[in-house]
Formats: structure tokens, sequence, C-alpha cells
């Protein structure tokens, strides 16, 4: 069960002074996660949207000038349905900051505009670095996850290989994780 979010980092809704920071932040998450090549001007026109409140909310954590951690929330449809969904584009808390509650925070804040706009949060994960912690905090706050992604031929910009932790024990509770490590200790 997630943990009550009233301790939780304030997300505010992004401003046009806030542009060059949020596009510092994809850059540093692209540089960490990158699978594709980087295009700053469709990023630019992605967060400018949220400005002129066109389907797009970018949220973040922290005043201009000192921004921690950004997200961004699409409206969109899949190619067989006309049904709308929150469509997470990113969720990225800078390296100095990764101590905080701050992820957790943009979680809450992207379920809390899907109840507020009426429409499911579609939310993932995709990186090869530090895999099994993101989905113990995504399952904390969403539930299990509803399928996976696969990339074949990928060719990720930090070249990090998945660890067969990353995909063996990122379901496994906090509980669970002591009990199997208390083992661990036992045969040792």
């Amino acid at each position: 069960m997630a943990p009550l979010t009233s301790d939780l980092p304030h997300v505010r809704i992004a401003t046009p002074a806030d542009e060059d920071e949020i596009m510092a932040m994809c850059r540093a998450l692209h540089d960490e996660n990158g699978l594709f090549s980087l295009e700053e001007a469709k990023i630019r026109h992605l967060i400018r949207r949220c400005f002129n409140r066109d389907k797009c909310i970018v949220g973040v954590i922290g005043p201009t000038g000192k921004i921690e951690a950004s997200t961004c929330l699409v409206i969109a449809d899949s190619y067989y349905t006309n049904d709308w969904h929150l469509a997470e584009q990113w969720n990225h808390v800078g390296k100095e900051h990764r101590q905080s509650r701050n992820a957790e925070a943009l979680i809450e804040f992207a379920k809390k505009c899907s109840d507020e706009i009426g429409i499911p949060l579609v939310i993932g994960i995709i990186t090869n670095n530090r895999v099994a912690g993101k989905v113990r905090l995504y399952r904390q706050h969403l539930g299990y996850p509803a399928g996976a992604f696969f990339v074949h031929n990928g060719k990720w910009k930090d070249g990090v290989k998945p660890s067969e932790d990353d995909f063996t024990r990122p379901f496994e509770s906090r509980a669970e994780r002591r009990q199997r490590e208390r083992k661990h200790h036992v045969r040792q």
C-alpha cells in the first residue's frame, strides 16, 4: 500500500520560466536511459503544449531555478479506440535528489491528474538501469503491472545491460526481500 501523500513534496504545473530547466532534465534523462536519438525541438514542442494547455501536463518539484524532478503526461488514444488515456512520457528525478520522495510525489501527481480528468493512467518503465527498484516503487503506488516492454536490437545510450535480478526480483515486496536476504545470510 502506498504511503500517505500529505507528506510528499509538492508538485506544481510547469510554467514557461521552467522550460530550460526541464530541457536540461530531459537531456540528463536521455544520458541515463536513451534508447533513441535525442530531438530537442520535439521535446520543446511537447513542453510548450503544456503551457498552452493542449492535452499535456508537465509537473515539476521545486521552484524555478531549482527544479529537482519533473514528469510529463499527455492525453492520448490508442490505435484501436477513440477512448482517451493519460500517458506518461517521462518521470525523472535529478541525481542529487534521488534519496528524496520526489519519485513517489510524481507518481501520486500522475494518479491525481488521472482521477481529476477521469481517464485511465498508463505509466511504464523503459530502462536498463536499476529496473527492479523502479518496478517495486511503481508497484507500491500503482499495483501489479499490466504487461511488459521488450526491446530487440536496442542501442541503449548508457550501454548498461540489466542484471538477472532486475527481471527475477522486481515484484517482491520488502518483506519478501528481507526474508530472501535472511535466508542468504544463513547459508553463508
